[in-house]
């Protein structure tokens, strides 16, 4: 089964997140996008993703939406902070 990541943390009662990291293999920008909630109301403060090369501009443009800062850690590996 898969659940939505905007699901489970209502389910858990999860409301705000200091910190999510994401690896899933080149599905970055559709679980981001099942956050939206989420990140247009700033509740999840860091977000680490391994991105893979092909998806990177359109997932940095995606939280540039949101207003996130990105910094790239190492390899494919980027913090997106609020």
């Amino acid at each position: 089964d898969c659940v939505r990541l905007d699901s489970l943390l209502k389910n858990l009662g999860i409301s705000e997140v200091d910190l999510l990291k994401i690896d899933v293999e080149g599905a970055e920008l559709e679980v981001l996008k099942g956050i939206s909630k989420y990140l247009r109301s700033k509740k999840v403060k860091n977000i680490i993703v391994e991105i893979f090369p092909e998806r990177l501009n359109q997932v940095i443009k995606y939280m540039k939406k949101f207003n996130y800062r990105i910094e790239r850690i190492e390899n494919e590996n980027y913090l997106f902070r609020y």
